[in-house]
């Protein structure tokens, strides 16, 4: 009697721990899992600082291109401007001081 009461009880033992294994795996887990989440978190605010980061930079670098492309206009019309007052026809008068003498 006492026997068969104390393999019931070794067989209850022994379920026990595996209960409590099973339940020590599946804690690890989910503690694993937070500790994934909170790194994905970590690196989703990260990501999301870069972002800000470059929408920042692009915000400026187009801001210089819009002022390099009016350069750019402004040069190209002083360019005009020289080469037509290059093109334009030359008077040719005498000087002052040749008219006098004659």
């Amino acid at each position: 009697m006492y026997q068969k009461e104390n393999e019931r009880l070794q067989t209850e033992v022994q379920l026990m721990k595996q209960e409590l294994e099973a339940a020590e795996k599946a804690a690890m887990s989910s503690g694993k899992k937070q500790a994934q989440i909170g790194e994905l978190m970590q690196r989703i605010k990260e990501l999301e600082e870069k972002h800000s980061s470059f929408e920042d930079e692009t915000s400026e670098l187009r801001e210089q291109n819009e002022l390099l492309e009016f350069r750019i206009l402004e040069l190209e019309d002083d360019s005009d401007k020289v080469s037509k007052w290059h093109l334009r026809p030359r008077i040719t008068r005498k000087p002052v001081w040749e008219t006098t003498r004659a």
